[in-house]
């Protein structure tokens, strides 16, 4: 499964999966930031 799958589904962008797991009727994604995607969220600044 793609990054472009997670966003086209569910919204998610700026993240990569690493993975997915299924139990009992559940899917669940483990997903992890993009370094680049990693900001302040006042000034932008990616020094955090």
């Amino acid at each position: 499964m793609s990054t472009t799958l997670l966003y086209q589904s569910f919204g998610i962008r700026g993240y990569q999966q690493t993975r997915i797991e299924f139990a009992g009727g559940v899917t669940r994604f483990h997903v992890h930031p993009n370094k680049k995607s990693i900001c302040c969220s006042s000034c932008g600044s990616g020094n955090v």
